[in-house]
């Protein structure tokens, strides 16, 4: 028997259902890999906000968060209002975007009900602000895992710096800077996920069999958990270098420290990040440093700030142009070195503010 899942009043982009107690989200937009909209984000929060309010049998005792397609639960944020927004100025409707979209990722964190995604292929940026903050979090080990916002001129947002200041031999600060991909099991070891689940343990309509027939989501994850095995986590034979190359506050020592590394993957690292924004890099350094002594509610004050300052500087909108348009690859950084970052041009981003027109 499979859930009745029907649009919400904001938008078709999510379908919304209640089978025997169990509720499902279920992101509806494929061909953009499920990339979140304000009205998805929205449609989103009011219906956890109903469910948790709701009294007896109508309250639902877990809710299911599902992808359609093969290709990811969510590979993102729609970026086409964030573009707008750093091509003309106007700041406006991205900061509610954002607003919306982290007020979700907080009442994800506190939520009373359990709280299960499926994390399957992409999922990336907003996709990690829907799941990686839930209560029981399912990851399948070939899934694409990243925070590849340095790449574009940002830096990861969604509360994602709370969760990888606290990841282990620098490991967070790592795959925040670089932006590279990881797998299941490296999100489970960076603390986005809680088990590798196999493939029949990710079917939604299984997992509502599941919970439904008395099962809990303890225990779900109990038994995904031990289906799935301990799979290599390939990040973990990268922390030694990582540990040692990535600690500090100086993101031009960390590159040097990387550079002067002998490990291949160290190398990589190197290259990885020459190619990312400058500023982005020493944002996204201090941001982390930060987070680790933070709430989550204060990491996500912080993000709307420090977006907004990314958005102003004008290396989201060269990154957007060079990766997702013209897919050049040539992006002509703000900055020209990592090194060469103003420490007053990372303070006046943190802050929100728009960086003068000449350094």
């Amino acid at each position: 028997m499979a859930t009745d899942l029907t649009p919400t009043p904001e938008t078709d982009d999510v379908l919304v259902g209640v089978r025997d107690g169990i509720a499902r989200i279920h992101l509806n937009r494929p061909k953009a890999l499920n990339a979140l909209t304000h009205d998805m984000c929205a449609a989103m929060l009011g219906q956890l906000r109903e469910w948790d309010a709701a009294e007896g049998e109508q309250r639902p005792r877990a809710v299911v968060v599902s992808g359609e397609g093969e290709k990811g639960l969510c590979a993102g944020g729609d970026i086409k209002v964030l573009r707008e927004a750093a091509t003309s100025g106007e700041v406006g409707p991205a900061r509610d975007f954002w607003r919306t979209e982290y007020e979700l990722n907080q009442l994800i964190a506190d939520y009373p009900i359990p709280y299960v995604p499926l994390m399957h292929g992409a999922v990336m940026g907003g996709g990690i602000g829907i799941s990686a903050h839930g209560s029981h979090r399912l990851v399948a080990a070939d899934a694409k895992v990243a925070m590849p916002e340095t790449g574009i001129g940002l830096f990861p947002d969604v509360g994602a710096l709370y969760l990888l200041a606290r990841a282990p031999f620098e490991l967070g600060t790592h795959v925040a800077l670089t932006g590279d991909r990881f797998s299941g099991a490296d999100a489970v070891v960076l603390g986005l996920a809680d088990a590798v689940a196999p493939a029949e343990f990710l079917d939604p309509e299984a997992v509502v069999d599941r919970l439904a027939g008395g099962e809990s989501a303890d225990d779900l994850v109990a038994a995904a958990r031990e289906a799935g095995g301990e799979p290599e986590a390939p990040l973990l034979s990268q922390a030694a270098w990582t540990a040692e190359c990535y600690e500090g506050e100086a993101a031009g020592a960390i590159l040097e420290r990387l550079r002067g590394h002998d490990a291949e993957g160290a190398q990589k690292a190197a290259e990885l990040l020459e190619s990312r924004s400058p500023l982005s890099v020493n944002v996204t350094l201090a941001g982390l440093r930060a987070a680790a002594g933070d709430t989550l509610a204060g990491v996500l004050e912080q993000d709307l700030e420090r977006a907004t300052g990314m958005i102003l500087s004008g290396d989201f909108a060269e990154g957007v142009r060079a990766v997702l348009i013209d897919r050049t690859n040539d992006a002509a950084w703000r900055h020209p070195s990592i090194a060469e970052v103003p420490a007053d041009d990372v303070k006046a981003v943190l802050a929100g503010e728009r960086l003068d027109q000449e350094d």
